[in-house]
């Protein structure tokens, strides 16, 4: 962590928190549902996926702590929001989480509503939480911070996700293994100026590489993937 120079103001600290925080509980809830094999949401235990992931939670929020420099009655929020804590999982949260995208249907909790609602969930939870991430990093002192704690924000989101991001990733590299899938879609290619815009119309999926031929440091390089984005 590199030290700021200045405090957080009270509010702001625990607004900065909660950006984390609450898509943590989105995680966690999206998470016991997914590991459960059980089709029925009042079967499945947020206590147990807790206690099953323990370690890797509390490691994930000493990494936040030092992300934002938090005081414990920051930190405490976290038990505040009582996602971490055993509780129901509902279909109406599972609605929540997945951004209200699941169709409307008259029985949101039937199996594959479910799955539908935790694939896209757990997408866009991942999505706010990495905005919060670098939110917090960039208010303890902008673009300086976020590239001082680009190693932390990374190892944050490789325990989410529970894979391994590469610091740079070449669209090259990404386009190659898109092409020997099946029925890999046609992308349309735009020249953004510095960027290069490839989207896939049918899926709605667009990827950003960098073309401003300069090479690599802290930031990506030439031919490297900048964002991924849905929409």
């Amino acid at each position: 962590m590199t030290p700021m120079a200045e405090q957080w103001p009270a509010a702001s600290e625990a607004s900065a928190a909660r950006t984390v925080f609450g898509p943590l509980g989105g995680i966690v809830e999206l998470g016991a549902v997914s590991a459960s094999e059980s089709t029925s949401l009042s079967e499945i235990s947020v206590g147990d996926f807790v206690a099953d992931h323990r370690e890797e939670l509390d490691h994930f929020l000493a990494m936040v702590r030092d992300l934002g420099d938090f005081d414990a009655e920051t930190m405490a929020i976290v038990d505040d929001l009582g996602r971490l804590r055993p509780h129901e999982i509902t279909a109406p949260s599972l609605l929540l989480w997945s951004g209200g995208i699941e169709p409307v249907s008259p029985d949101p909790g039937e199996p594959a509503a479910v799955r539908r609602m935790v694939n896209m969930g757990v997408d866009l939870q991942l999505a706010d939480m990495t905005h919060g991430l670098v939110g917090v990093a960039a208010a303890r002192g902008g673009r300086a911070a976020v590239e001082a704690n680009a190693v932390l924000i990374l190892e944050c989101l490789r325990m989410e996700m529970q894979v391994d991001l590469p610091q740079y990733l070449p669209w090259a590299d990404l386009r190659e293994k898109l092409a020997r899938t099946p029925d890999s879609p046609a992308l349309a290619e735009t020249d953004q100026g510095d960027f290069l815009e490839y989207r896939a119309a049918a899926t709605k999926v667009s990827v950003l590489v960098n073309n401003d031929h300069e090479e690599r440091d802290s930031w990506v390089g030439h031919g490297d993937v900048w964002s991924v984005s849905l929409g």
